[in-house]
């Protein structure tokens, strides 16, 4: 019985994935009428655009709650630094 090996497929995620579902869709409508039909390409190209608009909302939202963060930060160097010496004069 012979082993069947199968390929690692790297895991892509922001930019990386983006580009590279950019570079399918260059190759589906380079097949278009000849290896895919007209019809199998648009399909294909519409999920991989839609996949491109959901990591790109996933990106932002991870930027926005970046953001977030970084403005509670101050009020956590503010309890960090200034509320112990605040408990001194209690």
């Amino acid at each position: 019985m012979r082993n069947l090996v199968i390929p690692e497929i790297p895991i892509l995620r922001g930019q990386e994935a983006i580009e590279a579902l950019n570079e399918i869709i260059k190759e589906l409508e380079q097949q278009k009428g000849n290896e895919l039909t007209e019809k199998q390409a648009k399909a294909l190209m519409k999920v991989a655009n839609e996949l491109i608009s959901s990591i790109k909302a996933e990106m932002d939202s991870e930027a926005s709650n970046k953001r977030k963060l970084g403005k509670f930060a101050v009020f956590k160097r503010f309890e960090d630094t200034v509320l112990p010496r605040l408990q001194f004069y209690k």
